[in-house]
């Protein structure tokens, strides 16, 4: 996995953890006076007396600062050397290009590899080598397929083509089959002369090659205590096949057994949740309080649904206890000392009851590992909280939000590989879930800039969205939960408790959802993709993000009516044209009326909210398309995620 920080961070955050204290930087290294005294947090950000987050120097170049002055190294910044310190010195006046360190045997990488089609590299036997086996830093699962950890540095040898040296594919050069000709979507499916050309862009489906089952409760939501219970509230959370509760709750106020509606007396309780839940048939994440519960409290909340006949699928043992802004922070020894009181004192009052441990970013990896060594006997799950592009406005570009679910198939890997490392005899047992997911997160805390598309309100979010669904489908992973319904800066719909909102706005995260919940099927098949264009996208400033390369289109097929009906959900990341792609589907002949439901807007900044639009200006279309058989061409429109239903011809 990699992130978004450049060589020159990294060395910054080095020589900030020593403690250095600076002046000035030039666009040159030199050996200067540090300006501020700074000190990791938590997360490993270097931040100043203030709180403000120091990964460069105010004023120097290509040192970008935010409105709320935390300030991050863009490429092309050289941080600054300190005096006092010779070894912090060599390490930041070592160049990027210096590879003394990198490791040569003469014949690295010993096989040459290509991308496939999701721009990963694969050998050829088909395993995917971002690094090589037996190196340092390199870890290789039980598939043969081999991931950069980080430290790794890759080797130097006859064939370097292949090497991918942070953890994704290598590209730099944006892939000149780009399609970019303007291709207006007229909204039907050409049917004309199939290109059959070598680099014509082609996606093949073989319904006959079943991928296994879709679950359900991958459509889910988090309903948050403080949001709202008023009726356009239980309307929406009322769609989902699950709900995570109470949410969050950083401050760690809720009690299950409190019935607190909160200052203005609307806030959801867990009655009204157990009601909507039974009414509705839904399964419930129940997440527990660590400052004020107890685990004999918490037997007591899960006995009582039970008794309401509701189905726990998991239960949360804490939120984010990993991070200093929950207020169950813990270290990782006490954490897991928790999840074994808690797992006893369940399954005891509960048979059966479902564990799942908080788990942290790529940055918390050593607490997230010491806590699986020590509990892994007693956990169903871990739950994972994922939100990869973390940028202001200004610098939330909607070509990277769109690919952020590039890094699922990674994400997923890494979490796997520590469950394999540290509790092999139950890894294959404990599922990972995403407890709590959003792309992009660029609308301020405060008030939003009138006049602002923020990309969280919409189309690259709905698009990242689309992507996000159909990787985890693919992954195999069977529980998740988007934050959240309610929220004024993440929620599908705006306001919070005093505070209502526009309930005529939805927000396009939610319809892409919805897409996925009304429109896909319940067997996942095959399909693989094959000359489709690609961007670089240097990734976000976040943990667990993508960089690399992305294919401009994304396809994921399953069946559903016991096979009678084939289900496709096609996405565009591309901002302003059409992308004619070549379908051939296996196995299933269709027939020629197609229904098809298209989720997209004017622009790829198109948003229901705070520019004084429509409040539907991105909305689900129905389309009617035809096709002439097993193979047909589809303008895939831009900046779109589209749901395609084929009818088996008889």
């Amino acid at each position: 996995m990699s992130h978004s920080w450049s060589l020159g961070s990294i060395a910054v955050l080095a020589a900030l953890s020593s403690g250095c204290t600076a002046a000035s930087v030039d666009t040159a290294v030199s050996a200067v006076v540090c300006e501020e005294s700074v000190s990791p947090d938590s997360r490993g950000q270097p931040r100043n007396a203030a709180g403000d987050i120091r990964y460069c120097w105010p004023t120097d170049a290509f040192c970008f600062c935010d409105q709320d002055d935390d300030c991050y190294a863009e490429e092309g910044y050289v941080p600054c050397t300190p005096r006092t310190d010779a070894g912090i010195d060599a390490a930041i006046d070592t160049p990027a290009t210096d590879r003394s360190d990198v490791v040569d045997t003469g014949q690295c990488p010993p096989e040459p590899t290509v991308p496939d089609n999701q721009g990963r590299p694969r050998n050829p036997a088909g395993v995917i080598r971002y690094c090589w086996p037996g190196e340092a830093r390199c870890f290789c699962d039980q598939d043969d397929d081999c991931y950069a950890e980080p430290g790794y540095v890759p080797c130097l040898g006859p064939i370097d083509s292949g090497v991918m040296d942070t953890g994704v594919a290598d590209t730099g050069v944006v892939d000149t089959g780009v399609v970019d000709t303007g291709v207006v979507d007229t909204g039907v499916v050409d049917t004309g002369v199939v290109d059959t050309g070598a680099t014509a862009p082609r996606i093949v489906i073989d319904t006959t090659q079943d991928r296994g089952a879709i679950s359900r409760d991958l459509y889910g939501a988090n309903l948050e205590s403080t949001s709202q219970n008023v009726p356009e509230v239980r309307a929406l959370a009322g769609q989902y096949p699950i709900l995570r509760f109470p949410a969050g709750d950083e401050p760690a106020e809720f009690l299950w057994s409190d019935d607190n509606r909160g200052p203005c007396g609307d806030r959801w309780t867990w009655p009204a949740v157990a009601d909507l839940a039974a009414s509705r048939g839904m399964g419930l994440v129940l997440e527990t309080n660590l400052l004020r519960g107890s685990p004999s409290n918490a037997a007591n909340w899960i006995a009582n649904a039970r008794d309401r006949g509701l189905r726990v699928a998991w239960v949360n043992v804490g939120n984010e206890v990993w991070g200093d802004w929950d207020a169950d922070f813990r270290s990782a020894q006490e954490y897991a000392s928790d999840l074994r009181a808690y797992a006893a004192a369940l399954r005891a009052r509960v048979p059966g009851t479902r564990v799942a441990a908080s788990f942290g970013t790529y940055n918390e990896d050593v607490w997230n590992r010491e806590v699986v060594r020590r509990a892994g006997d007693v956990i169903d799950a871990v739950d994972l909280h994922w939100y990869p592009n973390h940028r202001e406005y200004e610098r939330a570009i909607p070509s990277q939000i769109m690919a952020e679910s590039e890094a699922i198939p990674q994400l997923v890997a890494r979490v796997r590989g520590i469950l394999r490392d540290e509790a092999p005899a139950r890894a294959s047992q404990i599922e990972i879930i995403l407890g709590e997911y959003d792309c992009a997160e660029d609308p301020p805390r405060g008030s939003p800039t009138p006049g602002r598309a923020y990309s969280q309100w919409g189309m690259p979010n709905a698009v990242c969205y689309g992507g996000i669904l159909g990787e985890l489908i693919t992954a195999g992973i069977r529980t998740a939960l988007y934050y959240e319904i309610q929220n004024a800066r993440f929620g599908a719909l705006q306001g919070k408790e005093c505070e209502p909102g526009d309930f005529r706005i939805i927000r396009p995260k939610a319809l892409a959802q919805q897409l996925y919940r009304e429109h896909f099927g319940d067997r996942l098949v095959a399909l693989t993709q094959h000359n489709i264009p690609t961007y670089y996208s240097d990734g976000p400033i976040w943990w667990d993000g993508f960089a690399g390369t992305a294919p401009y289109v994304r396809a994921y097929a399953s069946l559903a009516n016991s096979g009678r009906s084939l289900r496709v959900i096609v996405l565009s990341r591309h901002e302003t044209s059409a992308i004619p792609v070549t379908f051939e589907v296996r196995g299933f002949q269709p027939v020629a009326a197609v229904q098809a439901w298209e989720l997209a807007g004017d622009s790829v900044r198109a948003t229901n909210e705070n520019v004084g639009g429509p409040v539907d200006a991105v909305r689900i279309v129905p389309r009617s398309l035809s096709v002439p058989g097993a193979t047909f061409v589809y303008a895939v429109p831009p900046h779109s995620v589209t749901a395609l239903e084929f009818t088996r011809a008889p």
